[in-house]
């Protein structure tokens, strides 16, 4: 293939042959030949187009290749897909490219399904697969509606969440939080991942699921839970009871064996009040197990408060904690 063949593609002038042919070849995914035809390009423009924005136009392009190639129909690869690279890399250089060129019709692109719960009750989640996903408050939840039931099942999560995964062996669930990422066939089991705390943590209720982090990796069994460290990219993995586990999707508020930090952290979180706590030193070292039932912030609070000794103050609209 020649520099002239992939401009007379771009341009959308190629017989079906032709077509055929430059498809075949970007398939093949010689780097050299196409880094060269793509620096030709720049005999057709007025200024120099950098090697590294054509070195980043080549991985682009192999970058949608190869994700194509998953699903398997890379023969379908439509034009706009490397034109768009193309009119990025002019960009680029502060050059218009071939403005007149006929318009092409774009491709559907992928739909991306994204929920978040913003109340305070809990919001359950039915999935294509079968799936029950139950959103705590402020929870969050996307996956790609076009992929998801494919070849394997993949949603992110932010917030705290429930899991009952309809039984797939053909296509894994895979569940990302941050650098955690959860893979499971069929299970039940639940993820804490709130963006301002510094564990994630995942409790398995039944199944197998596995946990991977970094360069580590651990298979848990029912009744352990999982904890990673975001600061110090370390994974503990020990015995929990799983008991109180789901009692959050009935509407109670659940710790187990949380910071007392974190839990104010999340009360915040939930109930979209400031919390101030003057010395933060009184927190060192409390932790909190406890199932409250959702009242209003300043009585939870209390509730929360006198386990430790500590008390709470209303003031200018901040709820401020003193010793």
């Amino acid at each position: 293939m020649n520099s002239d063949l992939l401009k007379k593609y771009l341009d959308g002038q190629c017989t079906p042959e032709e077509e055929q042919a430059v498809l075949k070849y970007l398939e093949e995914g010689n780097e050299e030949e196409v880094h060269r035809h793509i620096l030709s390009l720049e005999e057709t423009v007025d200024s120099h187009v950098p090697d590294m924005v054509s070195e980043s136009l080549l991985d682009d392009i192999h970058s949608s290749i190869n994700a194509r190639s998953r699903k398997g129909i890379v023969s379908k690869m439509k034009r706009w897909q490397v034109a768009a690279g193309i009119t990025i890399l002019i960009a680029v250089s502060g050059v218009a490219f071939w403005s007149s060129r006929p318009k092409m019709k774009e491709q559907e692109p992928d739909e991306w399904i994204s929920l978040r719960n913003d109340g305070q009750e809990v919001k359950k989640v039915s999935m294509p697969d079968g799936t029950s996903i139950w959103l705590n408050a402020s929870a969050a939840l996307s996956y790609n509606e076009t992929a998801y039931n494919d070849r394997e099942r993949e949603v992110t999560v932010t917030g705290e969440a429930f899991f009952d995964v309809a039984g797939d062996p053909g296509r894994p669930f895979r569940v990302k939080t941050g650098n955690v990422t959860t893979v499971v066939l069929g299970t039940a089991f639940n993820i804490e991942h709130y963006e301002n705390e510094n564990d994630i943590r995942v409790t398995l209720v039944q199944g197998k699921v596995e946990i991977s982090a970094d360069k580590e990796k651990y298979i848990l069994s029912p009744g352990q839970l999982m904890s990673y460290n975001v600061e110090k990219h370390s994974m503990e993995v020990r015995s929990t009871d799983i008991g109180s586990t789901r009692e959050w999707l009935s509407g109670q508020i659940v710790f187990n064996d949380l910071p007392l930090a974190d839990v104010l952290k999340r009360v915040a979180t939930t109930y979209k009040v400031d919390i101030v706590c003057q010395q933060p030193a009184i927190l060192n070292g409390k932790r909190l197990t406890g199932t409250y039932m959702r009242k209003p912030p300043a009585e939870l609070l209390r509730k929360i408060l006198f386990v430790h000794g500590l008390h709470l103050e209303e003031k200018s609209g901040k709820l401020i904690i003193k010793p």
